[in-house]
């Protein structure tokens, strides 16, 4: 996307906004591993890979995006 047209470019959280997103896919990442059981352990698992601890807080702090992601590893455990 060039930057005529990305309304974020010049925005400095748009690369906090970034590595959120990032964060939160390798979630739905291990959670569909099925190697974990819940997200707590997905949350140690993400500080371990070197993501800030501010930005799974601010995960964590997304009940609907952590119901999911408990969804995802009980899914995919079930498999």
């Amino acid at each position: 996307m060039t930057k005529a047209f990305d309304a974020n470019a010049d925005d400095p959280a748009s690369g906090v906004n970034d590595a959120f997103f990032e964060l939160r896919d390798r979630a739905y990442t291990l959670a569909g591993s099925g190697r974990y059981k819940r997200w707590a352990q997905i949350a140690h698992a993400l500080l371990a890979e070197g993501f800030l601890k501010a930005l799974i807080t601010r995960l964590n702090r997304d009940e609907l995006a952590v119901m999911m992601i408990n969804r995802s590893c009980v899914q995919a455990r079930a498999k």
